[in-house]
């Protein structure tokens, strides 16, 4: 019985692959909380159960990944798997220490300004970071 359940799990998963994590995680809207938006070269995804994934689009590799909560407009984010890029002070000190910044609405986004931010490399990826509304791109034409 156990191997039919598991067998059923598994044709399911092949068969639904494009559906949504037992998080939620794939469901999210466009844009909002929890909700997906552009910043710089990349395409952050704020999830419902609390992690901000930012992904570089041109090589779809996820750069790093935060925690995150938001009360009246401040967003709280911790490291949970920094930029590789980032010495080993610096991962320790962004895993280690949560920053604030003060959220600001854009007409198309938000942008983050540092309230308490103790780790600089991670300044520099926020402090003044501009999200901006994620627009879904045309599905390519193949070559005939």
């Amino acid at each position: 019985m156990k191997k039919t359940l598991a067998l059923a799990a598994l044709l399911a998963s092949a068969a639904f692959p494009a559906q949504a994590d037992h998080h939620g995680r794939g469901k999210e809207q466009l844009n909002g909380f929890p909700g997906i938006y552009k910043i710089g070269p990349g395409t952050a995804t704020f999830t419902g159960d609390g992690f901000l994934v930012i992904v570089i689009d041109s090589s779809n590799v996820a750069a790093a990944i935060f925690t995150y909560a938001i009360d009246d407009m401040v967003m709280t984010v911790k490291d949970v798997s920094p930029p590789a890029f980032f010495s080993a002070e610096a991962q320790a000190c962004v895993t280690g220490n949560a920053a604030t910044y003060a959220m600001t609405d854009q007409e198309h986004g938000f942008t983050l300004a540092a309230k308490d931010e103790p780790c600089a490399p991670r300044l520099g990826l926020f402090d003044k970071a501009e999200f901006v509304d994620y627009v879904r791109p045309a599905p390519k034409e193949e070559d005939e």
